[in-house]
């Protein structure tokens, strides 16, 4: 009897650390995936060429998210959809989109120093099950010091209304009341709500956050297992300029491996219950 007894202990000891480490992300479950000009064998000049000719990214995409749905442990698509005029490839995105649980995309960010904010049609985001925020932008740090380092600010929620303005959350309609997508996919890939309070925010040097391992869609062609059981990061970058900002050093790091790192942080300060 006190053998087997040990014996239970043992398996129970066991499936309480492979239950503590199911509950934990840790940086190899994140992949981030581009789509670019060259994966659809096209060159740009400038953004707004690429956001014109916006439809022939949309099969690449369709194909992708499909892929993902079966494969993937949870899909962020990082981008906005911004100065958008409707055609029939979007049906197929959007098509894509209904068909899996575990997506989620920006409804809106915010770019203070341009006074833009960009949001997500509402056809895109009734196609995910819960759209989060993407606001996040260089400020300086909350000490009012000046500092070499180039920080970011990025909140936690954000209270989405027509106006795009920042509002008090706890006035904020729950209707209204969105996570960052960072929160989001840290709880999808998790299974349970993190502990993230609501007016929790970061003002994050930049030059303390990773980078992280970036594979075009032509590369995951290859590999195709490089997404499984992931978190994936998927992003349509036509421009490899864009979404990238320099650190003090003069090394860069993307808006894309930003929300990487955001999904570990949210994920390890507030862990589930």
């Amino acid at each position: 009897m006190k053998q087997i007894f040990q014996i239970i202990c043992v398996l129970v000891a066991i499936n309480t650390i492979l239950f503590a480490q199911n509950r934990k992300i840790n940086r190899d479950d994140i992949v981030i995936v581009l789509l670019t000009g060259n994966d659809i064998n096209k060159s740009f000049a400038t953004e707004e060429e690429a956001l014109t000719n916006r439809a022939l990214f949309a099969h690449q995409m369709t194909t992708f998210i499909q892929y993902a749905r079966k494969h993937a442990k949870f899909l962020v698509i990082d981008n906005f959809f911004q100065k958008y005029v409707k055609t029939d490839s979007d049906d197929l995105i959007v098509g894509a989109l209904k068909q899996n649980k575990n997506v989620t995309l920006p409804a809106v960010q915010f770019i203070p120093n341009k006074n833009i904010h960009l949001r997500t049609p509402p056809e895109f985001l009734d196609s995910v099950p819960l759209a989060g925020h993407g606001i996040g932008y260089r400020a300086d740090p909350p000490t009012g010091q000046k500092t070499p380092l180039k920080y970011y600010y990025i909140p936690g929620f954000f209270c989405d209304r027509d106006s795009g303005d920042f509002f008090v959350l706890e006035n904020c309609n729950k209707k209204d009341l969105r996570k960052h997508t960072a929160i989001i996919a840290a709880e999808g890939f998790l299974g349970e709500e993190i502990n993230a309070p609501l007016d929790i925010a970061y003002w994050l040097p930049l030059e303390t956050l990773e980078n992280f391992q970036t594979y075009t869609t032509k590369e995951f062609e290859k590999d195709k297992t490089l997404i499984h059981k992931k978190i994936v990061i998927y992003q349509k970058r036509a421009l490899p300029t864009v979404d990238v900002l320099k650190r003090s050093d003069g090394s860069c790091i993307s808006g894309a491996e930003i929300l990487a790192n955001l999904i570990l942080i949210f994920s390890q300060d507030f862990p589930p219950p």
